[in-house]
């Protein structure tokens, strides 16, 4: 009986844990696929929101790169080995999308949004430090 609640209390854990992993990894997912067959509805947003998005897609490239990015993150997020990757493939694409939210869209349903979108973000890095820190600091090669 003590294993299996100890087993029980593992799964939910690791359930809380990656949850909001995966869940923004679907979110990218999907929303980086829209950008290539716009499948999901666009919502009402502000004169400056809709002149924006309108100029990212009138580049021909710039709407596209960035659901390819989109897709590419959130499918790395998926995966233990390639999370960190992925959050960092991401990053400059979150710094975009929060701003757009709070100050250009100014939609309600974007302030939460971004909120989790640097959540999970922060969380992901944080979780990862050591191995950004190994990456970022030199060291001493003994030869």
């Amino acid at each position: 009986m003590k294993k299996e609640s100890i087993h029980l209390r593992r799964r939910i854990l690791a359930a809380l844990r990656l949850g909001p992993i995966w869940l923004m990894a679907l979110l990218f997912i999907l929303f980086g696929l829209s950008k290539f067959y716009p499948f999901m509805p666009t919502p009402e947003v502000a004169p400056a929101a809709s002149s924006f998005l309108a100029a990212l897609i009138a580049t021909g490239y710039v709407w596209p790169f960035v659901g390819l990015v989109e897709v590419l993150g959130g499918t790395m997020l998926l995966s233990g080995r390639t999370r960190l990757l992925g959050a960092l493939l991401l990053l400059p694409v979150i710094a975009h999308i929060v701003p757009y939210l709070w100050i250009l869209a100014q939609t309600v349903p974007g302030i939460p949004m971004g909120l989790f979108l640097i959540s999970v973000e922060g969380m992901i890095l944080w979780r990862n430090r050591r191995r950004m820190l190994e990456f970022l600091v030199p060291t001493e090669v003994s030869g």
